[in-house]
């Protein structure tokens, strides 16, 4: 079991990551696939889960510091 730490951009790509592979396997698992890349296809309307060698519970933790995670809310600070 691993701690996924990340800085800044590492911190929010850590953090895109991580929500992407448990939300790829909440969905496979809602729908009976199993965790299963070849049934990448199944949901089709959005990016494929993410190929990847680990699963979400082989993560112990992930610490994110100075990491700019909602972008949306960001916007008026970025085209100051």
């Amino acid at each position: 079991k691993i701690v996924l730490v990340g800085q800044s951009a590492g911190a929010h790509i850590g953090g895109v990551v991580v929500a992407r592979k448990v939300r790829d396997w909440i969905r496979m698992k809602s729908v009976g696939l199993g965790w299963d890349i070849q049934n990448c296809n199944h949901f089709s309307n959005e990016l494929p889960p993410l190929a990847s060698t680990y699963q979400p519970f082989d993560l112990k933790g992930f610490i994110s510091t100075s990491a700019p995670h909602n972008l949306v809310s960001m916007r008026e600070v970025f085209h100051r």
